[in-house]
């Protein structure tokens, strides 16, 4: 029972990962794709986030991580759900783990 429970356990632990920079990258793309469409400068974003436009370049390109509070107030910038603003999780890529590898976390 127990290594049934295990196994149930990292199966879940293996649904759960993914590739973190891919998605910075992919949800960057997208605010940037709907900045350049409402002409939003990174200026305008920092302004909205309280921070500098350097550091909203640096969220956009996927270098510095966006918080929820911060994916909300961009959502309500741009005009769109926050959700708009992720990718579906279909198109996300899941690392699988050798079977000597732990997840990571």
């Amino acid at each position: 029972m127990y290594s049934a429970n295990m196994a149930n356990i990292v199966e879940i632990e293996e649904a759960l990962l993914v590739d973190e920079q891919e998605v910075a990258d992919e949800v960057g793309a997208r605010i940037h794709q709907l900045m350049w469409r409402k002409r939003i400068t990174q200026v305008q974003l920092g302004r909205a986030l309280g921070i500098g436009q350097s550091t909203a370049g640096k969220k956009v390109r996927g270098e510095t991580s966006i918080t929820i509070p911060e994916l909300m107030k961009i959502a309500r910038l741009l005009d769109v759900e926050p959700g708009d603003l992720l990718p579906p999780l279909e198109e996300v890529t899941l690392p699988r783990l050798d079977s000597n590898q732990q997840p990571s976390g």
